[in-house]
């Protein structure tokens, strides 16, 4: 591969001489790429890379092919990426932005010329933009270029991410490289590097968001709807980085086989929910939690419903004994206006306050109703009212509202686990003994008999 390299390739440094943004944090990333080797595994492996423990990975920044697209251009990714396992090499260019910066179908295509030229398995490109999994990226390109190289994209806030819950979960054992990857994370929240949060929704939420509120039917080929549902997933995935930093461990948004395969199946979902139906939804995958988180943006009532579905005991009597199992595990809550919802067999459904439901149980029991309920959900409901269109009080309140409802709710929620089953055998056994007691004891007698 080094002498596909027009130029001899400079290693990645962990201290750069750089001046340009761009260029510095690339170079810090690989660097740590190389001296880290589980960060660089929890990165890689997510693009394709083949990681094991004697694995060799060596970056370079500044790359510059001798075999190109263009030949009159000079093309220069901000990397390259070699990960040496036994006798297979994997290799991958990486493009990368900073500040408003944003990726370029022109730029990616190019780069996945190159790639293809000269036989480079990835391209990695790294942004502020967000994408809902790697192998979504958050601009289109040509289904044409991609049959020979994969793409993959990754967030900066993403990848400090990664590298905090290596430290919280004690991955990383060596001290010196623990130490580097603090420095790294430390380097990514300063505001000179270039990270910034996710902190506001584009310009067609707040179109889409007015024009449904005056009645207004959307389109399917309207840009505006198109960079909403885009808001929307790059606003979800940073939801989830969040939820992963507030519980130490990986969250993921829970789609479909076939829509986490294609973005294009995952944005026609998006776009039947908007048009049909004028709402946006996303669920988390939280580990141990006890059921999926699910957040709802519903532009016609301008709200967001934060809420969990959990199954309800089949193990009681009477159809109240359900709801106070629910509810007594939310008798800490301060909030009363928490909602329980009630799915009961044919398509049944009641909905009322946590507080009635604490005063009286059987309101959520529908008259003549003697079936258990089949599932229970714990809902939040968010009025937003003029807020909900407005792109960056849309992104902080319902960060906030989220956080809020798992710490407060979803972390004290427990599933309902069936008793165990017991032993016929042992039942039957005991019987016997008894009988057999019965038969063999001279002194044995009725109860009653023989006591004054």
């Amino acid at each position: 591969m080094k002498d596909q390299i027009e130029t001899r390739p400079r290693p990645a440094r962990l201290i750069p001489s750089y001046s340009d943004s761009e260029q510095k944090v690339t170079s810090i990333l690989l660097a740590c790429f190389r001296i880290v080797p589980d960060f660089a595994k929890e990165v890689l492996q997510e693009a394709g890379a083949s990681i094991s423990k004697s694995a060799e990975i060596n970056c370079y920044t500044e790359i510059v092919f001798k075999k190109r697209a263009n030949p009159n251009k000079k093309s220069r990714p901000d990397g390259l990426i070699f990960v040496k396992s036994r006798n297979k090499v994997w290799t991958a260019i990486v493009e990368s932005k900073v500040g408003n910066n944003c990726l370029t179908q022109e730029q990616i295509e190019e780069y996945l010329d190159i790639a293809k030229i000269n036989n480079v398995n990835a391209l990695i490109t790294i942004s502020n933009q967000y994408a809902t999994i790697p192998s979504h990226n958050p601009v289109e390109v040509s289904n044409k270029k991609l049959k020979s190289t994969d793409l993959f994209h990754f967030s900066w806030l993403s990848l400090e991410t990664k590298a905090n819950l290596l430290l919280t979960n004690k991955v990383v054992s060596d001290p010196e490289q623990a130490i580097i990857l603090t420095e790294f994370i430390q380097f990514l929240k300063d505001p000179k590097s270039g990270v910034t949060s996710f902190s506001q929704m584009g310009r067609g939420w707040r179109e889409v968001s007015l024009g449904i509120n005056k009645g207004i039917k959307l389109k399917k080929n309207d840009v505006n709807v198109e960079d909403a549902i885009s808001s929307w997933q790059q606003f979800s995935k940073f939801l989830s980085i969040n939820l992963s930093e507030e519980v130490g461990q990986p969250v993921n948004e829970y789609i479909s086989r076939s829509r986490s395969k294609d973005y294009r199946v995952n944005y026609q979902a998006n776009l039947v929910d908007i048009i049909d139906k004028n709402y946006l939804d996303v669920e988390f995958d939280i580990p141990n939690a006890a059921s999926k988180l699910h957040v709802i943006a519903d532009f016609n009532r301008r709200t967001i419903i934060i809420e969990m579905s959990l199954e309800a005991p089949k193990d009681r009597t009477y159809p109240q004994s359900s709801i106070n199992w629910i509810t007594r595990q939310l008798k800490d809550l301060t909030d009363k206006n928490i909602e329980i919802r009630a799915n009961w067999p044919r398509g049944i459904c009641e909905m009322k306050k946590l507080a009635s439901a604490f005063e009286d149980p059987l309101v959520l029991v529908p008259e003549g109703i003697k079936d258990l309920p089949r599932t229970l959900d714990v809902v939040q409901i968010i009025d937003l009212a003029g807020k909900f269109s407005s792109s960056k009080a849309f992104v902080e309140l319902t960060n906030k509202a989220v956080l809020d409802y798992y710490r407060n709710i979803g972390q004290n929620l427990r599933k309902w686990v069936p008793k165990p089953l017991k032993s016929k055998k042992r039942n039957k056994n005991k019987e016997k003994d008894n009988q057999n007691e019965q038969n063999t004891n001279p002194f044995w007698l009725p109860p009653g008999i023989g006591s004054n």
